[in-house]
């Protein structure tokens, strides 16, 4: 479906198809097929998080992850915290806030990995290329011993309608 804009006699404007949003709640950039690539922007003092809140993009249940990566627009500037957890980690959870996989999606070992504009993190978390259980949304977390003071970023992930394998087998 393509979007449409109609503006009536009175000035009235009436839309079609999915609204855009930017900024940290998802934005969906492209849909092709059954195939949608969403992207969340985000600051360092503004990271996504879920909500009960009908501008927060949500994936489906029964969605398929096939990939998500990080990319810095504006260097991280900040403190590293413990050296034995992640530095940040996106992972999904319910609107309602239960947990799914709290890094699931991605996460960054250090400051350093994102300490540069194009910095890119390719994601390898565990809910990368598997079926989502539940209806979910972006959570990106900094360690709690951690700080950050500047940076900025584009996380997009890349999944597909009612796809249960990778091989592509449809579920309705």
């Amino acid at each position: 479906m393509s979007d449409l804009t109609i503006e009536n006699i009175n000035g009235r404007i009436t839309k079609f198809g999915p609204e855009s949003h930017e900024g940290k709640f998802g934005s969906t950039k492209s849909r092709v097929d059954d195939e949608v690539v969403v992207e969340y922007r985000f600051d360092w003092n503004g990271l996504p998080a879920e909500g009960v809140n009908e501008m927060i993009h949500t994936i489906p249940k029964g969605a398929f992850l096939r990939s998500s990566e990080l990319v810095v627009t504006k260097a991280f500037v900040g403190s590293d915290g413990s050296s034995s957890n992640p530095f940040i980690t996106a992972g999904l959870y319910e609107p309602e806030g239960t947990v799914i996989d709290a890094d699931g999606v991605l996460s960054v070992a250090a400051l350093t990995d994102i300490d540069a504009v194009n910095d890119t993190i390719v994601a390898a978390g565990a809910l990368v290329n598997t079926a989502v259980t539940e209806d979910a949304q972006l959570r990106v977390a900094l360690d709690g011993s951690s700080s950050l003071t500047a940076g900025q970023a584009v996380l997009r992930l890349r999944y597909n309608h009612g796809v249960s394998t990778a091989a592509g087998s449809k579920t309705f």
